[in-house]
C-alpha cells in the first residue's frame, strides 16, 4: 500500500475536503485545528445547518459555518459592491499610481494585448463605434477641442500647401485600387468602402500630395503609421512580417503630431 504524504491526506474532520497540509495536526488541517485548540473538542461532529441568507440546509464544515457557499460567495460580492460606492475612485486612483511608478509598462502591456488579441480589440471598437455613433462629434464640442481641431486642420492645409501639390481624381485613385487589386498595400487586407489613402511619403517630412506618394490602406495601418516612414515604422515593429528587416539610417524619438 503506498505511503500517502501528511500534506496530501484529508482532514479527520466531519465532512471536511481539506487537505491536512504541512501546518495540520493530529490529522486536521489548520482550520479544524485551531477549532479544536479552542473546543479541545475532536470529534467535530457538525449536524446539517439552516442558512441564514437562503433557508435551505446544508452540510457546514464547521460548527462556526452559518451560510452555505452560494451564499458566501454572494455576501463578499455584496459586500465588494458597497466597499466601491464608498471607494469609487479606488481603482483610477491606483491605476495612475502604478502608472506613475512604472512608466511605459502600462503601454508596453496594451501594446501585447492588443497584438495578441487583434480580432477581439477590433470588436470591441466596432461595437463601441455603433453604440457612439457621433463620438467624434461629441469630441470636438467637448470644451476647448473646437479650436484644437480647426488649428490641427489649418496646420495641414499649411503643410499640403508647402509639398508639390498635383490633381488626383477620381479616376486615378480607382486606379489605384485596381493596381493593389483593392487590397491594404501595406498588410494586404481587402479593403471595403471605408478605406484610407496614405501618403508613403509624409506630406509633414515633405512628401508630395501627387499619385505616386499615394497607396491605399487600411485604418489600422493608415493610423498606426502617422507619419512615419516606412523604414521607421517597419523598425517600431509595426511591418516586422511584411517588410524587410534592414534598420533605418535614423530615428525619432516621437512622431510629429499632424
Amino acid at each position: 500500500m503506498p505511503i500517502v504524504p501528511m500534506y496530501k491526506k484529508n482532514c479527520a474532520g466531519n465532512l471536511c475536503k481539506n487537505f491536512v497540509g504541512t501546518k495540520g495536526a493530529k490529522g486536521f488541517c489548520p482550520k479544524h485545528y485551531r477549532n479544536f485548540k479552542k473546543t479541545g473538542n475532536y470529534s467535530f461532529s457538525v449536524l446539517p445547518m439552516v442558512c441564514i441568507g437562503c433557508s435551505v440546509t446544508f452540510n457546514p464544515r464547521n460548527s462556526i459555518t452559518l451560510r452555505c457557499d452560494p451564499c458566501k460567495v454572494f455576501r463578499k460580492r455584496e459586500a465588494y459592491a458597497e466597499w466601491l460606492l464608498r471607494n469609487p475612485n479606488y481603482h483610477k486612483d491606483y491605476s495612475a499610481l502604478w502608472q506613475k511608478a512604472n512608466p511605459g509598462r502600462s503601454a508596453a502591456y496594451s501594446k501585447i494585448y492588443k497584438q495578441l488579441n487583434r480580432e477581439a480589440v477590433a470588436a470591441t471598437y466596432k461595437a463601441w463605434e455603433a453604440k457612439n455613433p457621433n463620438h467624434a462629434a461629441d469630441w470636438i464640442n467637448r470644451g476647448d477641442n473646437r479650436e484644437n481641431s480647426r488649428e490641427a486642420v489649418r496646420r495641414r492645409r499649411a503643410r499640403l500647401r508647402s509639398v508639390p501639390t498635383f490633381v488626383v481624381t477620381d479616376r486615378d485613385i480607382r486606379r489605384m485600387l485596381e493596381r493593389f487589386r483593392n487590397c491594404c498595400a501595406y498588410c494586404s487586407a481587402i479593403l471595403d468602402s471605408s478605406y484610407h489613402v496614405d501618403h508613403v511619403v509624409p506630406v509633414s517630412m515633405g512628401g508630395s500630395n501627387g499619385i505616386g506618394n499615394l497607396a491605399p490602406a487600411c485604418a489600422h495601418c493608415n493610423l498606426s503609421k502617422s507619419n512615419w516612414f516606412l523604414s521607421e515604422w517597419k523598425y517600431r515593429g509595426r511591418l516586422s512580417k511584411y517588410l524587410s528587416r534592414r534598420k533605418p539610417t535614423h530615428l525619432r524619438s516621437d512622431p510629429v503630431l499632424l
